[in-house]
């Protein structure tokens, strides 16, 4: 590193020492269990700062963070067409998997393009996982086009888990004889999704969903006006379905109120039931004060978590996020 890079890195570190992270790296800020939301425009400045790759990727990697987004996604993007070294580089790598971490359907055709650009080799791997978290209906046609694509094939397979697509079937069986076994289990995962979404009768779910929803919102009405004042914080997380009741407890453990029965369970099972696209919300009296729970189901098996609440309840919710 020379002496330039080194004074940046130094009144990188006394920046956020000002901004309250007191830290000796940045993967000690990375490690500390704070939301250094506040962190993140110091973060993406440092990006032309520095120009060690080494410092540069420890930069990087601290922006690969939900709470960077979407601010961070177009720098890294720029960094990632125009850092030296090899196209596959390790910093290119780190960019993909930060860019993966922060994806933003925003930027979707950009980072489609560098995932179709097989001059980037081992460097698209996390980038091409992000597709998972896409909301766009087209993630699934660029994951199936990767397919062929040895470099990242495995990782477009654990993608299409996320987004079932018929015509993946055949990409999706060569996968089954694949030398690596995590990529014949992602193959394997994304068929059977496939089978279950030829067999499902959406007719039937949407009836379940909406007769549930209508009770919630019939006995919540029963329940006495719900105001939120100005101070209320908005926090959002992305799960796997079957990480939903185990978040759903969690909250229940802790905000007690009508998160526990007999209404909580109710809640679990309105959002397990929701089909493709649904999209709502309630408002709950906790110990907290109240809660507003939104819910977005962008593909299938994945649900979008937003709940609303006082800095206690983010706190709470920041807890459980640096715990998984």
């Amino acid at each position: 590193m020379n002496t330039s890079d080194e004074i940046a890195k130094q009144s990188l570190l006394a920046r956020l020492a000002a901004l309250g992270y007191e830290v000796g790296s940045l993967a000690e800020l990375r490690n500390s269990g704070q939301r250094y939301s506040s962190a993140i425009a110091v973060l993406i400045e440092a990006l032309g700062e520095i120009h060690d790759e080494r410092s540069l990727k420890e930069v990087v990697r601290s922006l690969g963070v939900p709470w960077a987004r979407p601010a961070a996604v177009a720098p890294l993007i720029a960094l990632f067409h125009t850092c030296d070294g090899a196209s596959d580089s390790d910093l290119r790598w780190a960019i993909g998997d930060a860019l993966g971490a922060t994806w933003d359907d925003a930027w979707f055709d950009d980072l489609a393009t560098i995932a179709a650009d097989p001059k980037y080799g081992r460097a698209r791997e996390m980038l091409v996982l992000g597709f998972g978290r896409s909301k766009r209906r087209e993630a699934a046609d660029v994951l199936v086009s990767l397919l062929p694509d040895a470099t990242v094939n495995g990782h477009a397979a654990s993608a299409l888990i996320k987004h079932p697509a018929p015509e993946a079937g055949p990409g999706l069986q060569a996968l089954l004889n694949d030398r690596r076994p995590w990529a014949r289990k992602a193959a394997a995962k994304a068929l059977s999704k496939i089978a279950e979404l030829s067999t499902a009768d959406p007719a039937r779910v949407d009836v379940d969903y909406a007769e549930s929803l209508k009770w919630l919102h019939a006995d919540l009405a029963t329940r006495g006006p719900r105001a939120f004042d100005g101070t209320s914080r908005e926090w959002s997380t992305s799960l796997d379905l079957p990480d939903w009741p185990g978040f759903a407890a969690y909250l229940a453990q802790h905000l007690e109120g009508e998160f526990i029965p007999p209404l909580g369970p109710k809640l679990v099972t309105v959002v397990e039931n929701a089909p493709l696209d649904a999209e709502d919300f309630v408002d709950l009296a906790t110990i907290m004060g109240f809660v507003r729970l939104g819910w977005f189901i962008g593909d299938v098996e994945t649900v979008d978590v937003h709940l609303w609440g006082s800095d206690s309840v983010v706190a709470l919710c920041d807890v459980w996020t640096n715990e998984q």
